[in-house]
C-alpha cells in the first residue's frame, strides 16, 4: 500500500488518494486474479486506475482497459495511459462471435485458429493483441457488463493468464442484455473494494444526498430522499409536457450564457430529439447558427454548422466513437468536419455518408449518452427510471435538478418515489423470475395518474435558476 501511495503522490502531487482509492489501486495493481471495485458516481475511479496502471507497469505488466462502449474505454485508456478497446472489440479479436437466434436470444460461440470466419479473408487467424500472464484486463463502467460477455471475457483472461478487474457502479445504467455480472463478481471475488468518498461535487450535503438516492433502503427512505430533493430546490415543477420541455431548453441556454457545461438527460431518444430541435430552432432565431449550409443527419434531421451533435457508430478510420459529442465546424461536398466539444483544436473528418446515417443532434441525450460524463450542471427530464435519475443528478459539479410534470409538491414527491424503484439485478434465473413477478405486481397496483392542467414551470422554493 505504501508503494501505491508513493506512485499516487508522484502522479497526483496536488491530490492525496483516499483510503478506498489506495486500496482499489493496490488490488488492481496486485496479483489477485479477480478484483471488483464498486463506487458511487464521482468517487475518483479514473484517478485510482491511473495509479493502478503505473503500479502494474512497475512490475513489468500492462493494464488493458475495456468497456461496454468504445467511447468509455477510449476516455479511460487516454486518461490512464493504457491500451484500450471496446469489450466486444477485444472479444471479437480473441475469436468470440455472437448472433441473434430466431427466438431473439443472443447465441455466443468461439472460433479456433483456422476456422471459417465472416471477416475479410474468410479464416480466423487469431488475435493481434498480445495479453501476457500477469497483465490486468480492467472493465470500466462494469455496471453495464452483461453476463454473456463477462463469461467470454473470463475465458480470454484464463487462457492468457491475465487477471480481471471490474470497476463500476451497479446503481448506474444496466446493460441491454442480461444484468447481474458485476453483482455476481462481487459475491465471488476475494478482492473487493467499496469506494465511499465522493470528490466530484462542490456541495458535501448534495454528495450525501446522492449516496442516499443511489441506494434508498425501502419506501420510507425513498420518501425522505424525495422530500429532501424538493426541499433543497433540486426539483423543477411544471404543469405539462410542453412546459417541462421548455424548462430543459431554458436550462441549456442558462448554462451557455454562464459559459458552463450542462447535461440534459431524457427518458427516451424521441424526447431528447424534441428538445434538441427546440434548442436548434432558438439558436437559429438568436443568430448563433446560420441555416445556410446543412446536411441531413439520422432520420433526415437538418444539421448546421455550429450544432452540437453525437456520433452513433464507431469508425476507426475517422477516429470517432459511438455516443461521442462534437460540434459541427464545417460541411463540405462529401465530408463533415467535427471538433471536440471540449477542445476546438481536436478535429475529425467523417464522410457525408457516415454523417447521414450515424450523426444526430445532441444538446440532450438519454442516460446512456451521459454516463461517465462530468459537467457543471445537469437537468433530468420527466419519466426516467431509477438509474436515469441517479446518473443524471450526479453529472453536475455545481447544480443538478429533476424536471417533473407535477403541479404540486405532493405529486412531485410521489413521482420521485416511483422513479426510485430499482430494477432487480438478475445474476441468477431465480432473480429473473422474482423481478418479473415484482413488476407484474407493481403494474397491477399502479394508480391512475392525475390529469395535469396547462401551465408553466417553477423551481421548488425559489423558481428556476
Amino acid at each position: 500500500m505504501d508503494e501505491v501511495a508513493a506512485i499516487g503522490q508522484a502522479l497526483e502531487p496536488n491530490h492525496s488518494l483516499d483510503d478506498g482509492q489506495l486500496a482499489g489501486a493496490a488490488a488492481i495493481g496486485g496479483t489477485s486474479r479477480n478484483v471488483v471495485i464498486s463506487g458511487p458516481a464521482g468517487t475518483g475511479k479514473t484517478t485510482m486506475l491511473k495509479v493502478a496502471g503505473a503500479a502494474l507497469r512497475g512490475r513489468g505488466h500492462k493494464m488493458i482497459i475495456v468497456a461496454p462502449t468504445k467511447k468509455a474505454s477510449a476516455i479511460a485508456g487516454r486518461e490512464t495511459m493504457s491500451s484500450s478497446a471496446s469489450l466486444h472489440q477485444l472479444l471479437h479479436e480473441f475469436g468470440w462471435r455472437w448472433a441473434t437466434a430466431e427466438s431473439g436470444a443472443t447465441v455466443w460461440r468461439r472460433l479456433s485458429i483456422g476456422d471459417v470466419d465472416s471477416t475479410p479473408g474468410g479464416v480466423y487467424r487469431g488475435p493481434r493483441t498480445r495479453i501476457n500472464p500477469g497483465d490486468r484486463i480492467v472493465v470500466d463502467e462494469a455496471g453495464m457488463l452483461d453476463l454473456e460477455a463477462a463469461t467470454a471475457l473470463l475465458d480470454v483472461a484464463h487462457d492468457n493468464g491475465a487477471g480481471v478487474a471490474l470497476v463500476g457502479d451497479q446503481r448506474q445504467a444496466l446493460p441491454v442484455g442480461h444484468s447481474g455480472a458485476m453483482a455476481l463478481f462481487w459475491h465471488r471475488s476475494s478482492r473487493r473494494v467499496e469506494l465511499t468518498t465522493t470528490h466530484r461535487f462542490n456541495d458535501q450535503l448534495w454528495a450525501d444526498l446522492m449516496l442516499r438516492l443511489r441506494h434508498p433502503d425501502g419506501d420510507d427512505e425513498r420518501r425522505e430522499v424525495a422530500e429532501d430533493l424538493v426541499r433543497t430546490d433540486h426539483v423543477v415543477m411544471t404543469d405539462n409536457d410542453v412546459a417541462a420541455r421548455e424548462a430543459m431548453v431554458e436550462g441549456w441556454f442558462d448554462a451557455t450564457r454562464l459559459h458552463e457545461t450542462i447535461a440534459l438527460v431524457t427518458a427516451t431518444h424521441a424526447e431528447a430529439q424534441e428538445i434538441n430541435e427546440a434548442i436548434q430552432r432558438r439558436r437559429i432565431e438568436y443568430g448563433a447558427i446560420r441555416p445556410g449550409q446543412a446536411f441531413s443527419g439520422q432520420s433526415g434531421q437538418p444539421i448546421f454548422v455550429g450544432d452540437v451533435v453525437q456520433t452513433r457508430r464507431n469508425d476507426s478510420a475517422a477516429d470517432v466513437q459511438n455516443r461521442q459529442n462534437w460540434i459541427v465546424k464545417a460541411i463540405g461536398d462529401d465530408h463533415v468536419i467535427l471538433t471536440a466539444s471540449t477542445n476546438t483544436t481536436d478535429l475529425r473528418k467523417v464522410s457525408l455518408a457516415y454523417a447521414r446515417e450515424h450523426i444526430h443532434l445532441a444538446y440532450a441525450t438519454t442516460v446512456y449518452g451521459v454516463q461517465g460524463e462530468t459537467t457543471d450542471r445537469s437537468l433530468v427530464g420527466p419519466g426516467v427510471d431509477a438509474a436515469g435519475l441517479y446518473v443524471g443528478l450526479t453529472r453536475g459539479k455545481t447544480d443538478n435538478a429533476a424536471v417533473l410534470v407535477a403541479p404540486t409538491e405532493t405529486s412531485a414527491k410521489y413521482q420521485l418515489v416511483e422513479m426510485m424503484q430499482r430494477q432487480t439485478l438478475e445474476e441468477t434465473m431465480d432473480k429473473s423470475r422474482d423481478a418479473a413477478q415484482t413488476e407484474l405486481r407493481r403494474a397491477a397496483h399502479s394508480p391512475t395518474g392525475p390529469i395535469i392542467p396547462a401551465g408553466g414551470a417553477q423551481r421548488t422554493s425559489v423558481g428556476l435558476k
